[in-house]
């Protein structure tokens, strides 16, 4: 369904030490490298792919991309031309205050109704932005977004998202998104990811289960979280 997550991306100097963290942090298996060095996550809507990529972390579904690029550059935004992957299509874009994101189409391979639950599965995301108004009504109009009432944290939880998406206000322009991934156990992901050579500080709890904000051994920052609902 357009808006929705489409793919996220971590994005990493190299793929085959993410591959060895990860996989033993969550326990990902890996499909073979792509033409961009890329390399997909079996099982999960994600992958890897190289730092100086400029791929954004978080990509959204639009079924006629060709459409979405004229809609996002008619609304004050900008996007690349976009290119033809093997399964699929994919630009980059950004809204008129400078949220970067990507814009994907998977014909014939959409991601569930219903993001999928279990260690090692995408829990939510948030999308960053410097003006948190502005980017919010540019999505309302390029994607038909709404939103609840700003979390503890200051993000704006989008409606009908799978898995939970956020659009959040950072004013560093580098960190265009962030990913927060499920764990069976925050405690021992914590110990894990300082095993495996990353930082991570203590997991902390939260109305919705014990949290941590950790960072793997290529300086990546991302989320785990042991949910509770």
């Amino acid at each position: 369904m357009d808006g929705q997550l489409g793919y996220w991306s971590i994005n990493v100097p190299d793929a085959d030490r993410a591959q060895r963290f990860y996989g033993e942090l969550f326990g990902w298996s890996f499909g073979e490298p792509g033409g961009s060095g890329g390399v997909n996550v079996q099982g999960c809507w994600g992958g890897f792919h190289p730092v100086s990529g400029e791929v954004s972390p978080i990509a959204v579904l639009s079924t006629d991309l060709t459409a979405a690029i004229s809609r996002v550059r008619a609304l004050g935004g900008t996007a690349d031309d976009g290119q033809q992957m093997p399964h699929g299509g994919y630009t980059e874009a950004a809204d008129p205050a400078g949220a970067r994101f990507g814009l994907v189409a998977l014909p014939g391979a959409e991601p569930p109704a219903i993001a999928p639950r279990g260690h090692g599965q995408l829990g939510y995301w948030n999308l960053f932005t410097a003006d948190q108004p502005r980017s919010a009504e540019f999505f309302s109009s390029l994607f038909g977004w709404s939103y609840g009432g700003a979390g503890s944290a200051g993000g704006l939880p989008i409606e009908g998202s799978e898995p939970l998406g956020f659009l959040s206000a950072n004013s560093i322009a580098a960190a265009a998104g962030s990913l927060t991934f499920q764990v069976e156990d925050a405690a021992v992901a914590v110990q894990t990811v300082r095993r495996l050579g990353g930082t991570a500080g203590d997991a902390i709890d939260s109305p919705y289960g014990p949290f941590a904000q950790v960072t793997d051994d290529q300086n990546y920052v991302f989320g785990v979280w042991q949910r509770t609902d």
